[in-house]
């Protein structure tokens, strides 16, 4: 067919055909097949691909399924076609990259079912082109404008004949006594008789016994554009110090008098009277400077003992396996739950820090620890991450779902719903050391011992869709919105 010819030699890279301008490849799935009774190698094969579908079943189908149907991106196409009937042809080699091509034109469409009248139009058309160019002949004169380069696959030839150095160049140093330089020299003829032993007369003869060996070396070479380099420089100009003074500016007496007496001072003055006069009263009744922190320390009145002006620490975790030298990025207190609080922990790195430690934080653990105030050293919950956390949200509505972002940009879910009772209960995992064999170093017993679940997150977005940057904050949208795909909000 013509448009095959005509696009023979181009692609697009993965060894698919562009699809002329009155082709559009589709994809149509069975579903789609079963519709318009074009089922693959049943109703359509390689031999016989062509299937004509009238254009109201096509319209019948955007009503039926809206967006979802397979010929949704030829949507304007079929609206404004010409014709009564289209012509889709089965792709069994996938040559455009889909299953189906769609005919947008009536002449694509009369050229496929009718190829060899248009073969004939087309010779025809070839001879009077022929004929025309011998009539007219145009020369350009004009200046020859440079084409994009478009690789072939010659620069691959053109490299590997390039010239290499397999060997380190050969150096030599020729020196003499510093006290020969310039001492004054004279040259003459001399005689070969008389310099017999010092010299020896080479004359010319044939030598019989020689011979060359020609070898053929394959060298590449380029054109290249000449390059100059050229610089500039902007003018400097001496620096000097300069100065401003302006003089305030006063209103005449007549002018004074006339703004003071004018009718918007007055309505100015007595809008903002009340404003003024609340502000009045709220500095005769409470001191708003005043400094709460520092006063909450009672006076001693005892001599020699100091006021304790500073917060006493009521409480601290601590944990030497997860959270030792790293960085707590985010504390949140369970929503119900009384004495229970989680935190984050990320490696103390920087960017670049992190891109050249990157294969030993892949292998370090990402956790949140979820502490009880009844167990200051076990977490009750470990809650496992792809990266380190930034921050995290309990769900107000329901306590046992987590969200939490990661410095990748990465979303994570967990749900703890399966460990809610060991939250609320506030069970010790660290058990009372008695005085046995098994309490010794050494001789635990792991099996009476408590260890800390580590829970899973139940989903994460994809890398690919996921914030560019580290997830800063998190926030959860109340239960009485609704969102749709299209993103609209709705209220109920």
């Amino acid at each position: 067919m013509s448009e095959e010819t005509s696009n023979q030699n181009s692609g697009d890279g993965s060894g698919n055909l562009v699809a002329p301008q009155d082709i559009l490849p589709l994809f149509f799935t069975s579903k789609t097949q079963q519709i318009f009774g074009c089922i693959a190698d049943e109703d359509v094969n390689a031999e016989n691909p062509h299937k004509v579908i009238p254009k109201e079943t096509i319209l019948q189908d955007f009503k039926d399924r809206a967006a979802v149907s397979d010929f949704h991106p030829a949507k304007k196409i079929v609206l404004d076609y010409p014709g009564e009937e289209l012509l889709v042809v089965y792709d069994a080699d996938f040559k455009y990259g889909q299953n189906f091509y769609l005919c947008t034109t009536e002449e694509c469409k009369e050229k496929i079912l009718h190829p060899e009248l248009a073969a004939g139009d087309h010779e025809t058309a070839d001879g009077e082109q022929a004929e025309a160019a011998e009539e007219e002949i145009v020369v350009w004169k004009g200046p020859v404008t440079p084409r994009p380069w478009e690789s072939l696959g010659s620069e691959i030839e053109v490299e590997d004949e390039k010239t290499v150095e397999n060997r380190a160049k050969i150096k030599m140093c020729i020196s003499r006594k510093r006290s020969e330089f310039g001492a004054p020299v004279k040259f003459a003829d001399q005689s070969e008789k008389v310099m017999k032993d010092a010299t020896v007369e080479c004359l010319p003869f044939e030598d019989e016994t020689y011979s060359l060996k020609k070898f053929e070396l394959d060298i590449g070479i380029q054109a290249v554009q000449n390059r100059g380099e050229n610089g500039s420089q902007t003018e400097w100009k001496k620096p000097r110090n300069a100065c401003v003074q302006y003089e305030a500016r006063f209103l005449p007496e007549e002018k004074k008098v006339e703004a003071e007496e004018a009718p918007s001072l007055l309505e100015f003055i007595q809008k903002v009277t009340p404003r003024f006069e609340l502000a009045l009263q709220q500095n005769e009744i409470m001191d708003v400077f005043y400094d709460d922190y520092v006063s909450l320390a009672i006076e001693d009145s005892t001599f020699g003992s100091k006021s304790d002006n500073y917060l006493k620490e009521y409480q601290s975790f601590t944990d030497l396996l997860y959270s030792k030298e790293k960085v707590i990025t985010n504390t949140e207190w369970h929503p119900t739950a009384k004495g229970i609080i989680a935190v984050s922990c990320a490696e103390l790195m920087s960017f670049d820090e992190r891109v050249d430690n990157a294969s030993r934080i892949i292998m370090t653990p990402s956790l949140i620890l979820i502490w009880s105030f009844s167990d200051p050293i076990h977490p009750q919950l470990l809650l496992e991450a792809p990266d380190d956390i930034f921050s995290f949200k309990f769900n107000p509505s329901e306590p046992t779902i987590i969200a939490g972002g990661c410095v990748n940009g990465q979303v994570v879910l967990w749900d703890i719903s399966s460990w809610n009772d060991r939250l609320l209960s506030h069970r010790q995992t660290s058990k009372a050391k008695k005085n046995t064999m098994t309490s010794l170093p050494g001789f635990e017993d792991d099996s009476n011992t408590d260890h800390t679940p580590v829970v899973r997150y139940c989903a994460v977005s994809s890398i690919e869709h996921s914030h560019k940057s580290a997830v800063s904050d998190l926030q959860w949208v109340p239960d009485h919105m609704e969102t749709s795909f299209p993103s609209k909000t709705s209220f109920p």
